[in-house]
């Protein structure tokens, strides 16, 4: 799941410009096998409130109800 967060040329895979994504597909990821893991339940099944409010806690900005932080 967290290997496969974009598709591109390979002119347009500038490593500056993919980082970012990556990391934050990664984190996600992440935490979704967490909630999956603590729940007793697949990924899949996870409501996507619950994941967005567990990234939120660990300061990720999903760009709901949060201000855009300075700089992006």
């Amino acid at each position: 799941m967290a290997g496969r967060c974009a598709s591109r040329t390979m002119t347009a895979s500038l490593p500056r410009a993919s980082r970012a994504p990556a990391l934050a597909m990664g984190e996600a990821v992440g935490i979704a096998a967490d909630l999956a893991l603590s729940g007793n339940t697949i990924p899949r099944d996870i409501a996507v409130e619950k994941l967005q409010q567990a990234l939120q806690q660990q300061g990720a900005f999903i760009g709901r109800g949060q201000a855009v932080p300075k700089g992006l």
